[in-house]
């Protein structure tokens, strides 16, 4: 029973000067080091894929913004002025074609013509020596009308579509000064520009669309908090169980060992007791106190007197028994 107790304050003096608490803290070690580290994998997890979804978006919006770098500048509203400029150049070339295709009007050519005949009077009267005045009023009428419907018809009569075509022109230029970067390009560069900023849009729809359903800073935030959280109590359960792992031990074996030492010296005190009470009828821890007047030790006390040993009590003649060697008793 004493080598146990003092194994007991010993080796095993951690949990002999621990609380309840600390001792079942040993005793299911295995366990609760499983749950934090659980608790901590799975924050860890959580986070970090909090955290891959973010990061893979933004570098596709980075990605995006490279690919579309030139465009940087131009809204999304620009594909509308853009469809505005080529619908105004599509009814610019219509008219155009329209008035090409009109029938060429002369209006001088009939005053020619009358002219051309009163020339050829008079010319043919002047011939033949016929009224000469009239022939010469002939002449100067012809060459008159003819040299007058000559002037009249180099002018060019409007078209009755040029007002239209006026307007789109006014229109064109008008919507060129807003196309800013894009002015002066051509339709072939206006409409393959028309259709990268559509796709530009559509990827950036689909990408706000997946913004929506990201974490938040707010919940990475607390996201991160949690992996904290989680280290400094895994942090904590080592270092409170620190005097046990320092020496080397695992808590769950240490504590089961002390716990089974433990019930070995209850029940090798409880023997004791047992034996007391039948020869001393006492208990163990007050027999060292007992006279040397009890049953069987006033024969130990003669003895020690013989050996001018002076005893007081039957635990003083029991530690003197114990220093007696062979000789002693022969």
């Amino acid at each position: 029973l004493a080598s146990r107790q003092e194994e007991l304050k010993s080796n095993y003096r951690v949990l002999e000067e621990a609380d309840a608490d600390f001792r079942a803290v040993c005793r299911d070690y295995p366990g609760l080091k499983a749950k934090l580290e659980q608790q901590l994998t799975e924050a860890c997890s959580i986070e970090r894929q909090a955290a891959d979804q973010v990061a893979e978006l933004q570098a596709e919006q980075e990605n995006l913004a490279r690919q579309y770098a030139d465009l940087a500048d131009l809204p999304e509203s620009a594909i509308e002025l853009i469809d505005e400029y080529l619908a105004r150049e599509t009814e610019k070339q219509a008219l155009t074609e329209k008035i090409h295709s009109e029938p060429v009007s002369r209006p001088g050519q009939g005053l020619m013509i009358a002219g051309l005949g009163l020339t050829v009077a008079g010319a043919v009267g002047w011939g033949m020596d016929l009224y000469l005045i009239l022939s010469l009023v002939l002449l100067g009428a012809g060459l008159f009308l003819g040299i007058y419907g000559w002037m009249i018809g180099r002018r060019k009569v409007p078209s009755q579509y040029q007002p239209q075509l006026d307007r789109v022109m006014a229109e064109l230029a008008e919507i060129n000064t807003r196309l800013g970067q894009l002015a002066g390009r051509s339709l072939s560069e206006l409409a393959a520009t028309r259709e990268r900023l559509k796709s530009r849009a559509e990827r950036q729809r689909e990408l706000s669309k997946r913004a929506e359903k990201m974490p938040s800073a707010a919940q990475l935030n607390q996201y991160r908090a949690r992996v904290a959280a989680a280290e400094s109590q895994l942090a904590d359960f080592r270092q409170r169980l620190q005097p046990i792992l320092r020496l080397g031990e695992e808590p769950a074996a240490f504590y089961h060992r002390w716990y089974r030492l433990k019930e070995q010296a209850a029940d090798l005190a409880e023997q004791l007791d047992t034996l007391a009470q039948k020869y001393f009828g006492a208990k163990s821890e007050q027999i060292d106190a007992l006279s040397l007047a009890t049953e069987g030790w006033p024969e130990v006390k003669l003895l020690a007197t013989v050996q001018e040993q002076h005893l007081e009590n039957v635990g003083a003649a029991a530690a003197w028994l114990a220093t007696l060697t062979d000789d002693d008793w022969q």
